[in-house]
C-alpha cells in the first residue's frame, strides 16, 4: 500500500492494542490511558475526548442500549439508563447504528 491510498492518518492519542468501534460515519477509541475519542471516520477530525472511559462510562451505556434494541429487550428502560450519561446526539446516532430495531421496541 502506498500513502496514496491513505485517506488520513492519526498518531496522537491512538492506543497500542487498538479497538475500534465504527457507529455511522464516527470511529469511537479508546487509548491505553483511557482517553476515548471520537473521529470523523472520512476525514480524521477529532470530533471530540473524554478524558475518563474507565468509570461508568458513556460509551458502556451507549453499547448497553445498542445490545438491548438489538435483542429486541426493554429499549424505554435502558434508554432511562443511558440518558444518565449520554446526550440525545450520542443516544441518537448509537440508536441510528442499529437501525429500526429501537422503534418495534418502545
Amino acid at each position: 500500500m502506498t500513502d496514496t491510498h491513505v485517506a488520513w492518518k492519526v498518531r496522537q492519542g491512538t492506543p497500542a492494542t487498538p479497538s475500534l468501534l465504527l457507529i455511522g460515519d464516527r470511529l469511537v477509541m479508546v487509548d491505553d490511558d483511557g482517553v476515548a475519542s471520537c473521529l470523523d471516520a472520512k476525514t480524521g477530525e477529532t470530533l471530540y475526548e473524554d478524558e475518563d472511559m474507565h468509570s461508568g462510562s458513556g460509551a458502556d451505556a451507549l453499547m448497553r442500549l445498542q445490545a438491548v434494541a438489538r435483542k429486541r429487550g426493554n429499549v424505554f428502560a435502558e434508554l432511562m439508563e443511558t440518558v444518565k450519561t449520554n446526550s440525545l446526539g450520542q443516544i441518537s446516532g448509537a440508536l441510528y447504528a442499529v437501525g429500526g430495531e429501537y422503534r418495534r421496541n418502545m
